[in-house]
């Protein structure tokens, strides 16, 4: 169980820095613009 929450926690992680990382590049192609 531990194993399986661990692996899920790193997952959302994972998307949030995928989310944080979009964000920025949108703001660099407002900034470019």
């Amino acid at each position: 169980m531990t194993g399986v929450s661990t692996i899920s926690v790193l997952i959302k992680q994972g998307d949030d820095i995928k989310c944080v990382i979009s964000t920025k590049f949108h703001l660099v192609h407002i900034n470019m613009y």
